[in-house]
């Protein structure tokens, strides 16, 4: 039977468990609240055996609520069994409560859209019962998803800041003060420095007056040692480091994570300070504390923090030693998703740096593929100085790999982002014409026929700003799949000249060239290494631009030494580390001048590559004396019939994208150089780009 007023005593039994949830939820599920909340759990589970209808509905919901970091496939499996309950006893708090347990199960599995979604349909319910309780606990974890996702950044401050005036409204001063916490990582996370600082401080004088958690002020102390950190004001990070563990309790995981963390921070300060004994004495702290409590992601950064510095120091042994293991854990996290890789502890999470809250598994995984990518291109470099070079053929794959997957992660993350943003402009969109139609039955009943036609012109001043508000929208959309479209273009050029290199190397070692092929290997390494750098940015400096040429030409070079020689001379009054351009622009017109204009030239070939200033313009040309397109052309249709050059078709597209966002446009000319006798005598590439990118 339904009673009339069952929300109301719905509300009056789960008011205190969504205080805990909320308190639960302002920092992170550390292993006290995972001690505290088992506690519960056994405690919940006893009073569910003799439960029916609602209160049973409500036990559910706070267990799934509670295991939902700890065990989230009975927490979801719970949820969806509430969710057919509440709907069958139309109890609308079990429902609005079950939608948001679903919604943060999808948020720790990334699937941020559907988190969305079911947040804002738990969040529609609780508002339209006027439970401020439940609905600060969803606009909470809505704020989760803005966190991790970036989709729009503004709504980490504004949605936590809601929170924050309507804990403080209340009188719960804790929560207000873990508001202002959560807002200053979510700043420090965007790379907002200024502002975490500002929220850090007013968390600071919030408290200054009451006795805050431990831990909060613990992160506050480190968040801040991080930001000065990043500012390279070494001194006051290493006094904030230093002053954070002394609030640190050694008896919980997490905070020993957290020291061994402050550990490596300060080894960075002494190899900054040129002090490299006594760097290493606290990066192995780091690293033995990390082993101890088998916290698999701190010790991944030691390793690799160890590997670069006996690189530096030309102790290649160690240094391999220790990037093969940082390559290992970075597998083991890669592959579980976990950041301790032991039973008891993998329930816990890393409250180090910015990750402070539950985090998603493949945000978690991501970290472990950075470590391996770090590891592995860095192998490929020392195998090669050690004359391993059987070794370091074996990794080009693995390392390939690895960066194809870091990149499908950033471009899945970046179009969820998209589709997350048009999710929620259209909520609050669908929220304001809500609330303005409300407004509008109410003033029906009341106004005249003059209101009537205000009215009208009102909903056609709404139309308008829909209207506008939508195109705005698609322009948005339109711009950030363009960003799309260019690293795409960008990525099919890359694999054509590894593919080539690859083929050069297979060739030395077939035809039993062993130092030809280790030479070029080598330079194929630094090579890589530019181009995994370069790959993920729009504009490089025309300094790496100059690097990866040189790499490249030296490269081609020694597979054909006879062939050709070439020259790079560029403007002195230009600063190369000032001027940015799209990297790789030259590439694919050198290889067409080694690969087709040399190919039949009985002569040594020259390519002349220019950077000068023109007319407030950077000129950047590539100019070679081979056959000519014409004659390249007809002899590479003479060996294959279905030859079709794609380079000037890619590197069009690609400017084409780019000069959609700039005001001064890139241009690109091809000029064919003929003798008096109208003979091909070579090709000039001109790119004209703006003298500021």
């Amino acid at each position: 039977m339904i009673l009339i007023d069952q929300p109301k005593l719905a509300l009056r039994k789960i008011i205190p468990f969504l205080f805990i949830i909320l308190l639960s939820h302002g920092i992170a599920y550390s292993q006290m609240f995972y001690l505290r909340d088992s506690i519960e759990v056994v405690r919940l589970e006893k009073e569910l055996a003799n439960s029916t209808g609602t209160n049973k509905i409500n036990i559910e919901n706070q267990i799934a609520a509670i295991i939902v970091n700890y065990d989230p496939e009975r927490s979801f499996s719970l949820s969806q069994a509430t969710l057919a309950a509440s709907e069958e006893f139309s109890y609308p708090v079990g429902k609005a409560f079950a939608l948001s347990n679903i919604g943060f199960y999808y948020f720790l599995q990334s699937e941020f859209i559907k988190a969305f979604q079911y947040q804002t349909q738990a969040y529609g319910i609780a508002q339209s019962l006027n439970i401020p309780e439940l609905s600060m606990l969803i606009y909470e974890r809505m704020g989760y998803i803005y966190y991790f996702s970036k989709a729009d950044e503004q709504q980490i401050i504004n949605h936590y800041e809601e929170a924050r005036k309507y804990h403080d409204e209340v009188g719960n001063k804790n929560m207000a003060a873990s508001m202002l916490v959560i807002i200053g990582g979510g700043a420090f996370r965007i790379g907002n420095y200024q502002v975490a600082l500002d929220y850090f401080n007013r968390f600071l004088r919030y408290t200054s007056n009451m006795e805050p958690p431990r831990l909060e002020k613990l992160i506050v102390a480190y968040s801040m040692g991080d930001i000065y950190f990043q500012w390279r004001e070494m001194d006051k990070a290493i006094e904030l480091y230093k002053s954070s563990l002394a609030l640190m309790d050694f008896n919980f995981v997490e905070e020993m994570a957290l020291n061994a963390n402050v550990f490596l921070k300060i080894g960075d300060y002494y190899l900054a300070a040129n002090q490299p004994d006594s760097a290493m004495i606290f990066i192995n702290k780091c690293y033995q504390q990390c082993k101890a409590i088998h916290y698999t992601r701190g010790e991944m950064k030691a390793c690799i923090k160890l590997g670069m510095f006996y690189k530096s120091r030309g102790e290649y042994e160690k240094s391999i030693s220790n990037y093969e293991e940082a390559t290992r854990l970075g597998y083991i996290i890669d592959s579980t998703g976990l950041l301790f890789n032991d039973a008891h502890f993998n329930k816990f999470i890393d409250v180090t740096d910015e990750t402070w809250m539950s985090s998603p598994t493949a945000y978690r995984k991501f970290h472990g593929k950075l470590g391996i990518l770090e590891g592995l291109t860095n192998l490929m470099e020392l195998y090669q100085i050690t004359n391993h070079q059987d070794k370091a053929l074996k990794i080009i794959d693995s390392t390939l790999t690895i960066k194809d997957e870091i990149l499908k992660f950033q471009n899945r993350t970046e179009l969820m982002e998209l589709k997350l943003k048009y999710e929620s402009e259209n909520k609050e969109q669908k929220i304001e014409l809500l609330a303005r139609e409300n407004e509008i039955q109410k003033r029906k009943t009341h106004q005249t026929r003059l209101l009537l036609f205000s009215f009208l012109g009102f909903l056609i001043l709404i139309l308008l700003i829909g209207i506008l508000y939508i195109r705005q929208n698609r322009i948005k959309s339109s711009q950030k799949n363009m960003q799309l479209q260019q690293k795409l273009l960008r990525s099919q050029m890359n694999p054509h000249f590894i593919f080539n290199s690859l083929a050069s190397i297979q060739n030395s070692i077939i035809n039993e060239e062993p130092e030809k092929a280790s030479t070029y290997l080598a330079r194929f390494s630094k090579l890589m290494r530019n181009i995994l750098d370069s790959s993920v940015d729009e504009f490089i400096p025309l300094e790496q631009e100059i690097s990866t040429i040189e790499n490249y030409l030296s490269l081609q070079k020694i597979r054909f030494p006879e062939k050709f020689d070439y020259s790079i001379s560029m403007d002195e009054t230009l600063d190369p580390t000032e001027i940015h351009i799209p990297p790789m622009l030259a590439q694919p017109f050198i290889e067409n001048a080694i690969e087709h204009g040399f190919r039949n030239k009985e002569t040594t070939g020259h390519i002349q590559i220019s950077i000068y200033h023109e007319k407030g313009n950077i000129m950047y040309t590539i100019e070679d004396d081979g056959i000519g397109r014409a004659r390249a052309q007809e002899t590479s249709i003479k060996l294959d019939n279905n030859y079709k050059s794609l380079a000037t078709q890619i590197t069009r597209e690609r400017i084409a994208v780019i000069n959609k966002k700039l005001k001064q446009k890139i241009s690109l000319e091809i000029i064919d150089l003929k003798d008096e006798a109208g003979i091909g005598v070579g090709t000039k590439v001109v790119f004209r780009l703006p003298g500021k990118l």
